[in-house]
C-alpha cells in the first residue's frame, strides 16, 4: 500500500484543523447534570483504579490528577446510576502482549481508588474487564440488555483514547445497531490520558484527537457537568 507523502499544504491544512478543534473544544458548553433523567441515564467511570491512578505500570500523573474533576460530577450524582469500570486482568491475560502487565485480578491495582469509594452506594455497581473494551465484558453487555430504560451514559475517566473513547463508541454504535436513540456525553474536563515521550504518545495532542473522532463518531461533548 503506497502511502502519499505528506505536502507542505496537507500539513498547514492539518495545523489549522487542530487550531480549530482547539478553539472548539475550549468553547464547549458547561451541561446540568439535572437536566438528565435518573431513570434513562447511567454515569460510567473508566478505569479510576490504583493501578492508573496511584502506582503500577501504567501509572499517570495526569490519571491521578483526573480524580478530583470525576469525584466533583459525583458530587452531584447520589440519585443517579453509576457504574465504576474496573480494569481486572487474569495474569495471563493477551492484552499484556500489547501492554506491561497491570491491575491483575484480586490486586490492589484493580481497586477503585480510595477518593472515589464513598461513592459506591445502593445505585452502585463495579464490573471488571479483561480488555480495554468494556463492552466486551460480559456483565456490562448484561447490565446493559437488563436496563433497557436507560439511554443516556456520562462517560469519564482514563485514558481519553484508549477505554474512554472505545466505551463510548461502543456504545454508540450499539444503540445505532438497534435503532434506539441514544445520547452519549463526554465532559472533557473528566477525562485524561497518559504522556510518554519516548512512546510519541503526546497526551494534549491524543486527548484532542480522541475528542474530535469521538464528537465526529456521535458522542456529545460538554466542557463540564455541574
Amino acid at each position: 500500500m503506497k502511502i502519499n507523502a505528506l505536502t507542505d499544504d496537507s500539513f498547514n491544512e492539518i495545523i489549522e484543523t487542530i487550531k480549530n478543534i482547539i478553539k472548539e473544544v475550549k468553547n464547549l458548553p458547561v451541561e446540568l447534570l439535572q437536566n438528565y433523567s435518573v431513570d434513562s441515564t447511567a454515569i460510567l467511570i473508566v478505569d479510576m483504579v490504583n493501578g492508573f491512578t496511584k502506582f503500577g505500570s501504567l501509572y499517570s500523573d495526569r490519571s491521578e490528577k483526573n480524580i478530583i474533576q470525576v469525584k466533583e460530577i459525583l458530587k452531584k450524582a447520589s440519585n443517579y446510576k453509576k457504574i465504576f469500570i474496573a480494569d481486572s486482568h487474569n495474569a495471563d491475560s493477551t492484552e499484556f502482549l500489547s501492554y506491561p502487565k497491570h491491575c491483575i485480578k484480586d490486586t490492589s491495582e484493580s481497586e477503585i481508588v480510595d477518593e472515589l469509594k464513598d461513592f459506591i452506594d445502593k445505585n452502585s455497581l463495579i464490573i471488571n474487564k479483561n480488555s480495554t473494551n468494556a463492552m466486551f465484558s460480559i456483565d456490562f453487555s448484561n447490565w446493559i440488555k437488563s436496563n433497557k430504560d436507560v439511554t443516556n451514559f456520562i462517560v469519564m475517566g482514563v485514558c481519553t483514547d484508549i477505554c474512554v473513547e472505545q466505551l463510548a463508541m461502543g456504545l454508540k454504535a450499539y444503540f445505532n445497531e438497534n435503532n434506539i436513540k441514544s445520547k452519549i456525553v463526554v465532559p472533557v474536563n473528566a477525562v485524561e490520558t497518559y504522556h510518554l515521550e519516548q512512546t510519541l504518545h503526546n497526551a494534549d495532542l491524543m486527548n484532542l484527537v480522541s475528542l474530535y473522532n469521538m464528537k465526529n463518531n456521535g458522542i456529545e461533548l460538554v466542557k463540564n457537568i455541574k
